[in-house]
This record gives structure tokens, C-alpha cells and sequence, in this order.
């Protein structure tokens, strides 16, 4: 009853799509809670790999996958995000749950996340960072990283304009 609220445990899109740091992957608690099976890692892959975790459905496997992107205004995150879409849409197809991490979840996790919520998810630039925050605060991908959302934001609203037959003119 007088209790402050629980710490965000980093959910996305509810039972389906976190982002935390590196701790979380490590984490097999964190894991088992949620039932996490597939960690991509953005950067360097966390220090404690797991190979399973306990479900009510029974055991299942973890998949990590290793996306690399350094933490540089001038690193390009386009290949880095369309990778971790198309896990992601593996994931779902699969109904597994998905966690993205970096070392701190500040900048790099969280700017994949983005991009996937703006390509697959319909987001803006601006909503996709405010869910961030939201589960997330201290969310704050670097300039160069920003930018480069822009364009893939960009991008997907002529495509979304293209496939629903709207034309400029």
C-alpha cells in the first residue's frame, strides 16, 4: 500500500519485445521470469550465456544472435536494424519473447528498437522513443544514430503511403 512502483523490467511490447542492458541477458532469473528465448545482442554478447530456461509449456532453448554496432555517430545502423527485424518477425511468428540489449541500453539497443518499431510497428521517430522512455528513461541514442532514424522513419511513411495508394503530386 504505500509502495512505489517496481522498477520497469524493460517491456516493449507487453510478453513480447524488451530491451534492457547486458545485466538482464545475463540474467537467468530475468530470463525465466519472463520467459526470454531469443537475445539479440547489440555489440559484444552478454558474459553469461544460458542455454535454457524453464516455461510452463517445459524447457526451450535460448537463441542469441550478435549484431554488430558501435556506440559512433558515424556507425550505420541500417543493416544492423534490418537484421534484427527480420529476428524479430521470426520471433513473433514463433511466439517467442525477444529481448535487445547493449551494454548499458542507452543508445544502441534502444536505437535497433526504434527502428524496428518504426519499420514494422508504424511508430514515428517521436513515439517509438517516447515507449522507450517510458519503460526505459534513460534512453538516448547518439546524434548520428537519430539521424539515421529520421531517414528509415522517412522511408517507411512513403512506403506505407505507396502501399495504401496514396500518391504526392
Amino acid at each position: 500500500m504505500g509502495k512505489s512502483k517496481p522498477p520497469s523490467n524493460g517491456c516493449i511490447l507487453p510478453s513480447f519485445l524488451y530491451v534492457a542492458p547486458a545485466s538482464a541477458a545475463s540474467s537467468l532469473q530475468f530470463l525465466q521470469k519472463h520467459e526470454i528465448t531469443i537475445i539479440i545482442s547489440i555489440g559484444k554478447t552478454p558474459s553469461h550465456r544460458h542455454t535454457s530456461i524453464e516455461t510452463e509449456h517445459g524447457p526451450r532453448s535460448i537463441i542469441y544472435h550478435r549484431l554488430s554496432l558501435e556506440d559512433k555517430e558515424d556507425a550505420r545502423i541500417t543493416k544492423c536494424v534490418e537484421a534484427a527485424c527480420i529476428i524479430i518477425d521470426e520471433a513473433s511468428a514463433s511466439n517467442r519473447r525477444v529481448l535487445v540489449h547493449c551494454s548499458a541500453a542507452i543508445s544502441r539497443s534502444p536505437a535497433v528498437v526504434a527502428g524496428y518499431l518504426i519499420r514494422r510497428r508504424g511508430y514515428s521517430l517521436d513515439a517509438a522513443l517516447e515507449a522507450l522512455r517510458k519503460v526505459r528513461p534513460v534512453v538516448s541514442p547518439n546524434r548520428g544514430f537519430i539521424e539515421q532514424l529520421k531517414r528509415i522513419e522517412m522511408e517507411a511513411s512513403e512506403g506505407r503511403a505507396v502501399s495504401h495508394g496514396e500518391v504526392e503530386g
